[in-house]
C-alpha cells in the first residue's frame, strides 16, 4: 500500500477516521522511510517557491525559519505538511516548526545547534531540523555536503538522515555528502569515534558501523560498499581547496556541480571513467578548473549558458 497519499491527506486533514488511524500506527512505527522523502520534497519545493520569502543574506548565518502553518497556506495542493515527533510515538503537529541552515554561497559555513553540535556546510548545501532538536530528538536532514562534529548527548542519538539512509553518531566527526558521485550514491566518511549507517529502506536492510577511515558508499539501487579514503581528499573543501586523486571523469564533474552550483553534461561515456587527479583552489573559477582539466586530460567542452557546460571528447 502506498502510504504517501495517505500523508499528505493526513497533514490537510482530509482523511477518514478509519486513514487517520492507519497513519498514525505509521508514524508510530520504527523507520518511516515515505515521510522522510516527503518531508524532504517538500522542503526543496519550499525552497525553490518563489512565493516564499526568504531572510536577507544580512542575516547571521543566513537562518530563516518556515512554520508548518504557513507553509500549508502557501503550498497548499503541492502536499505541504511538517513532520512532528511521529518517530518516537508522538502525534504529528500543524504547528510543527523548522529550522533551516542553508548555504546558498561558494563559501564554507559554520554552524552551532543547540546541544553544542557544529555543523559544517558546503556550497549550495542545506539542512533541516525541527523545533523539538535537543529536547525530544536530535535528527537532521542534509543535502548537499556536510561535517558533522556531534557533541555527547545520552538522551537522544545524533542522527543525519540522506535519502534512504541514516547516519547514528555518538561523540564524533564525520562527513557526508549526497551529491559528489555520479550515479548518486550517498557517501558517509568517520574521521573520529564511531557511526552507524543504516537504510530505511525495507528492500536493502542493513546496518554497519565504520571505524575511523572507513567510508560507506550507497548507490540508488541499494547496495553498501565499504572503503578506506584520504581525508585531505574528503574534506578537502574544508581547507579551501578541491582535490581529485584518481577520480573517475564523471564524479569530478558531479563534485564540480555541487562546489559551484552548476549543471555540468559529460556527453561521451567513454570519457566518464578516466582517471583524473589534481588540486584547485576553491577560490578558483569554474571556468579556469574545466579548462585546465581539458589542457590536461584532452576533451573539449562548450558553454551553454552562464550554468551549463557540454563536455565533449576531442
Amino acid at each position: 500500500m502506498d502510504i504517501q497519499p495517505l500523508l499528505q491527506k493526513y497533514f490537510k486533514g482530509e482523511c477518514t477516521e478509519a486513514e487517520q488511524a492507519l497513519v498514525e500506527r505509521y508514524l508510530a512505527s520504527e523507520t518511516t522511510p515515505e515521510l522522510d522523502a516527503l518531508l524532504m520534497q517538500t522542503w526543496r519545493e519550499a525552497e525553490t517557491d518563489p512565493k516564499i520569502k526568504q531572510l536577507p543574506r544580512t542575516q547571521p548565518a543566513h537562518w530563516y525559519r518556515i512554520a508548518a502553518a504557513v507553509t500549508l497556506l502557501i503550498i497548499g495542493a503541492a502536499g505541504a505538511w511538517m513532520l512532528g515527533a511521529g518517530r518516537n510515538g508522538h502525534k504529528a503537529l500543524a504547528s510543527q516548526a523548522w529550522d533551516t541552515l542553508s548555504n546558498k554561497g561558494g563559501e564554507l559555513q559554520r554552524y552551532h545547534l543547540p546541544d553544542g553540535s557544529v555543523v559544517w556546510l558546503n556550497a549550495y548545501s542545506h539542512v533541516i531540523y525541527n523545533e523539538g532538536y535537543n529536547t525530544d530528538n536530535r535528527e537532521l536532514w542534509l543535502a548537499g555536503e556536510g561535517y558533522f562534529e556531534a557533541a555527547p548527548g545520552a538522551a537522544h542519538p545524533f542522527q543525519v538522515h540522506t535519502g534512504n539512509i541514516t547516519t547514528m553518531a555518538l561523540g564524533t566527526t564525520f562527513n557526508i555528502s549526497t551529491a559528489n558521485h555520479a550515479d548518486g550514491s550517498i557517501e558517509v566518511a568517520l574521521l573520529t569515534g564511531r557511526v552507524a549507517v543504516s537504510t530505511t529502506d525495507a528492500a536493502h536492510q542493513f546496518r554497519r558501523e565504520l571505524l575511523p577511515g572507513q567510508r560507506l558508499l550507497f548507490s540508488p539501487a541499494g547496495s553498501a560498499t565499504v572503503a578506506l579514503f584520504h581525508e585531505a581528499e574528503v574534506v578537502d573543501w574544508k581547507q579551501g581547496k578541491i582535490i581529485f586523486d584518481k577520480v573517475d571523469m564523471n564524479d569530478v564533474f558531479a563534485r564540480l556541480q555541487q562546489r559551484y552550483g552548476c549543471h555540468i553534461i559529460l556527453e561521451d561515456s567513454l570519457l566518464a571513467h578516466k582517471k583524473i587527479s589534481g588540486t584547485f583552489s576553491a577560490g578558483q573559477s569554474l571556468e579556469h578548473v574545466i579548462a585546465t582539466l581539458k589542457y590536461v586530460h584532452g576533451f573539449t567542452y562548450t558553454q551553454v549558458n552562464a550554468n551549463t557546460y557540454l563536455i565533449h571528447k576531442h
